[in-house]
């Protein structure tokens, strides 16, 4: 019966993103939605019918992969949310069809900003800001406490780190990564030429790479690129190779740096790394495994529990003593075994469907697929910049959690959307 969900889930899943290239001619939210959920979710079905399950040190994970329960509602997850994705499709397909007389986006511009904000006023500061934050990373870098540390890329995990280094980062060095991933997202919507905005592109990453040491925000800044390339009508045909390429490349490395930094004695199968950094179908079955199972492991403490800190982050502590935690810190300790919040010193980010998983149970597995479709919906009909910054925060939250860079995001598009004005009685006017 597993295989059978298996290949069913698999079948599907292809069949539904087939439909979506051949059959959507314009940028929808949902569409990166669903890449970025068959990357996550349906690929590592595909590599256990020939793989199996990883091999892991973590007990959490060995037993969560390995349950026939667990197995049978993750593939039922999967095909809920195709059939879902399925129907949603064929929805915009067919509305497409009915405004076929709206912008030819081959002559016509593409209007990024609300129409009461000027895109023109803030282009050139934009793009000149982007191309001298290399220089002033650079030289924030030459000015640290311990220079030679920015360069120790592959320098032991077991190694401490001097607090002078630490509270530098904190102060200055997070915010210029933030600042190379805005550059990077500003010069890739500008770029004239591929070839050379491709150049640029992959010395930002490396700039990144060398100012946090943090091979997810590499991803990420990949995964924008992308985003911003199919906002921009790219022919999927056209960019494949390019993406397929720097994911290959970024997956080797990632391998590499568990190698080089002595992180895979804690775990030494190079499957498990691929599916603990890139994938999210193993989180997923633990979270659906603890639900059924809440004897056996521990995530939350109640339901609702990190939902509210992701509404109420804002409100201080010192306000509310009892503030929960982000959502990865719950589910690191449960991955680890502990029967309620341990300050462990590693993160294992999950995503937001384990994430309603763990707060409303088995039935959290339909609510997240229902929260999707109705957030894919909301940024859908945002004007572009506010569609461009709401699709990749579902994206990036497909695959991450909540941190700072995401919660910045979500302020940002709180700001464009109050900004907005929707345009009246448009259906009226084209009936006239």
């Amino acid at each position: 019966m597993i295989l059978i969900l298996r290949l069913l889930s698999i079948i599907i899943s292809l069949f539904v993103l087939v439909r979506t290239c051949i059959c959507i001619n314009k940028f929808h939210t949902l569409i990166p939605i669903i890449i970025v959920f068959d990357f996550a979710m349906v690929l590592p079905i595909i590599l256990e019918l020939f793989l199996g399950n990883p091999q892991t040190s973590y007990r959490a994970f060995e037993v969560a992969m390995n349950d026939r329960m667990t197995t049978i509602l993750f593939n039922v997850f999967v095909i809920s949310a195709q059939a879902a994705f399925f129907w949603n499709i064929n929805k915009l397909s067919f509305k497409d069809n009915l405004e076929k007389e709206e912008i030819n986006i081959l002559k016509n511009p593409i209007n990024i900003l609300p129409k009461n904000i000027n895109l023109d006023e803030y282009r050139n500061v934009l793009v000149c800001f982007s191309y001298l934050l290399p220089l002033v990373t650079v030289i924030a870098v030459l000015l640290s406490p311990d220079p030679s540390y920015y360069f120790g890329v592959f320098g032991s995990i077991f190694k401490s780190i001097d607090p002078s280094i630490q509270t530098y980062n904190t102060l200055i060095m997070n915010n210029l990564m933030y600042g190379l991933i805005l550059a990077v997202c500003v010069l890739k919507w500008n770029e004239d030429n591929e070839m050379i905005g491709n150049i640029f592109i992959s010395f930002y990453l490396i700039l990144i790479l060398i100012v946090n040491h943090k091979r997810t925000f590499i991803m990420i800044t990949i995964g924008l690129c992308l985003i911003i390339d199919i906002i921009k009508r790219k022919r999927v045909k056209k960019i494949i190779a390019w993406y397929s390429i720097c994911i290959f490349l970024v997956a080797v490395y990632f391998v590499y740096y568990s190698y080089a930094t002595g992180k895979i004695l804690l775990n030494n199968d190079w499957y498990y790394v691929i599916n603990e950094y890139f994938f999210r179908a193993m989180h997923m079955k633990f979270a659906i495994y603890v639900a059924l199972n809440p004897s056996q492991f521990h995530i939350l403490d109640y339901p609702g529990q990190s939902i509210l800190f992701d509404l109420f982050y804002f409100i201080p502590r010192s306000i509310w003593y009892s503030k929960p935690l982000p959502y990865i810190s719950y589910f690191t300790s449960g991955v680890l075994g502990y029967s309620s919040y341990f300050d462990a010193p590693l993160r294992m980010p999950p995503s937001y469907y384990p994430e309603f998983v763990s707060n409303f149970g088995i039935v959290g597995i339909w609510l997240s697929i229902l929260f999707t479709l109705l957030i894919a919906k909301f940024f859908d009909n945002c004007n572009t910049l506010c569609k461009l910054l709401g699709t990749s925060l579902i994206c990036l939250l497909e695959i991450y959690y909540y941190d700072n860079i995401l919660k910045i995001l979500v302020i940002m598009i709180i700001i464009l959307c109050l900004f907005e004005k929707k345009p009246k009685f448009i259906k009226k006017e084209r009936i006239l």
